[in-house]
């Protein structure tokens, strides 16, 4: 085997291995994130979570655990209405997620007045 080709495998191998390294470094930033938000939404401190997330969908717009959890946080805090809005943007992101169109509906009906009925 040439030189040449011994140092373009171990190029590759190497890239493979950044590459490895950044998808797990994101999935354990988002994590993180999503770990401090619960935190602060444990204390009620339900702005600082949703500031959190925030901070973590501009560097991972496109993630949608952030999404469903921003969605979580509102509905916690009763803030039906903003949690719906988000369980809307996790589904158009995941339009397969049965999950986040059901909490949506969920969080419309808890928003709704009741009925005298």
């Amino acid at each position: 085997m040439s030189e040449r080709v011994i140092r373009f495998g171990v190029m590759f191998l190497v890239a493979g291995a950044m590459a490895l390294a950044g998808c797990s470094s994101r999935e354990d930033y988002v994590e993180s994130r999503i770990e401090r938000a619960r935190e602060h939404a444990a204390r009620r401190e339900y702005a600082a979570a949703q500031s959190v997330l925030d901070e973590a969908l501009e560097r991972a717009p496109d993630e949608y655990s952030l999404l469903r959890e921003k969605a979580e946080i509102y509905a916690r805090a009763n803030a039906f209405h903003d949690a719906a809005v988000w369980y809307n943007e996790a589904h158009l992101m995941d339009p397969s997620s049965w999950q986040a169109l059901v909490e949506r509906w969920s969080a419309e009906l808890e928003e709704a007045p009741e009925s005298d009925d």
